[in-house]
């Protein structure tokens, strides 16, 4: 069963409370849960939840079961398909001792913690898989985060599931993928692709100027953005497809039958009217701004739903969340529409 988050409406952009209905718009949980941040579903049926002591973590199942962490333990993330996900066990969090001042701190009211902090990699039923600070890449697959006191660097490697190290730990960065079998990396402060087992995709010689300046490997696309030079290569995985003169701004790429690539902070729009911008592509369908409002097109470039909406989120299992006008933003009251623009759901 698919959830979907459904807070009461709220001008307030820190506290919630928060429900989730299900593909057909009724109220599984009722909107109880007093939370600060949340997380929409993954393809895993997991949601994290932050909540308003802003430690406290709780996770959420698409058949509305609510998991509790350990004391002291946070999460970053929900399950992966293994049931897996890291976590931070900060023993000392209740310690005056452990903390200092720091105005810099948002979300710990001017604290900063500096007590001891393990990092794991748990299940839900509170045991450990191992003990590493690691985060999910996809397809069982985790980035690995080995600090070097000597150089206070940072390196990072891919382990897999049963903590089996597949790619050693000599990467500045590794971004996961939307498949779980290509990552975009640098090394070097060159830019490639690698498959979980460190072999290059795409050669790792593509100069990066800032960490910023690549892409995530999406829909076997990725790309090298270069910002010194304002130009663009845009890779299939097989090698170079595109190379632009680029502007700084989010364009999207798509791919030459018209279906969507990915993101890019920099680039030109590919196979769509200059007036169009794309935001992202998701379940099928495209969201398009024209003229200040959103819509959708489908993968074929069919306008399916016209430009109405002031924003829209991704289409999730045939479900969008809109809002629209600017002051329902602001009151925190949408409605989820179907793929026709048909209202399955409203929050106020």
């Amino acid at each position: 069963m698919e959830l979907f988050s459904f807070p009461k409406p709220s001008a307030s952009t820190e506290m919630k409370n928060l429900g989730f209905i299900d593909g057909t718009g009724e109220i599984v949980i009722d909107q109880t849960v007093y939370c600060r941040h949340f997380d929409e579903f993954n393809a895993n049926g997991y949601c994290r939840i932050k909540m308003s002591d802003l430690v406290t973590n709780i996770i959420v199942d698409h058949d509305g079961q609510i998991f509790d962490l350990p004391e002291n333990f946070s999460c970053n993330e929900a399950p992966d398909s293994f049931g897996l996900f890291s976590a931070i066990h900060r023993p000392d969090r209740k310690l005056n001792s452990a903390w200092v001042a720091d105005p810099n701190e948002q979300f710990g009211q001017g604290l900063r913690y500096i007590g001891r902090t393990n990092h794991y990699v748990m299940r839900l039923d509170h045991t450990v898989a191992f003990e590493r600070n690691a985060s999910a890449l996809g397809n069982g697959f985790y980035k690995w985060d080995v600090f070097d006191p000597d150089t206070k660097r940072h390196r990072y490697g891919i382990i897999d599931h049963t903590e089996q190290i597949t790619a050693a730990p000599k990467y500045e960065s590794i971004e996961r993928s939307d498949t779980g079998q290509a990552f975009s990396v640098v090394k070097g402060r060159k830019f490639g692709v690698i498959d979980a087992f460190g072999s290059e995709i795409v050669e790792i010689r593509h100069p990066v100027t800032w960490p910023w300046d690549y892409s995530s490997t999406y829909d076997g696309v990725a790309a090298e953005l270069n910002s010194s030079t304002a130009r663009c290569q845009v890779f299939d995985l097989k090698g170079v497809v595109e190379r632009v003169n680029g502007k700084r701004g989010r364009t999207y790429f798509l791919k030459s039958d018209g279906s969507p690539a990915m993101r890019s902070g920099w680039g030109r729009q590919k196979y769509l009217p200059a007036d169009i911008e794309i935001s992202g592509a998701a379940d099928g369908m495209i969201a398009f701004k024209k003229g200040g409002l959103w819509g959708y097109f489908d993968t074929a470039g069919a306008l399916v739903i016209p430009p109405k909406y002031h924003s829209v989120s991704g289409f999730r299992s045939g479900l969008s969340r809109v809002f629209d006008s600017s002051e329902d933003e602001e009151a925190g009251q949408f409605r989820y529409i179907d793929r026709k623009g048909d209202t399955i759901a409203q929050n106020y």
